[in-house]
């Protein structure tokens, strides 16, 4: 069985998304971006699944200190994901 694909995508300042990466199966997608913000406090980052274009996770550290994570699907609205 031939696993889903998902992008991986991390909110740059101004609220942008920035593509990352691309994950085969959603736990390793999941894996990935809790990783990722484990390693990068104050960086949100989530998964979207590729055919759908659906925010299927989400990993931040932020929340615990208080800030407000951005909006995945607020982030997506924004513009189009920036390559670098």
């Amino acid at each position: 069985m031939i696993e889903r694909q998902y992008d991986l995508f991390e909110i740059i300042p101004g609220g942008r998304p920035r593509w990352i990466g691309a994950a085969a199966g959603l736990e390793h997608a999941r894996r990935r971006v809790k990783d990722l913000a484990y390693a990068a406090p104050g960086i949100d980052y989530f998964v979207v699944e590729f055919r759908s274009r659906t925010v299927v996770a989400v990993a931040s550290r932020s929340r615990i200190s208080g800030r407000p994570a951005t909006e995945p699907r607020r982030a997506l609205q924004a513009g189009s994901p920036s390559s670098s």
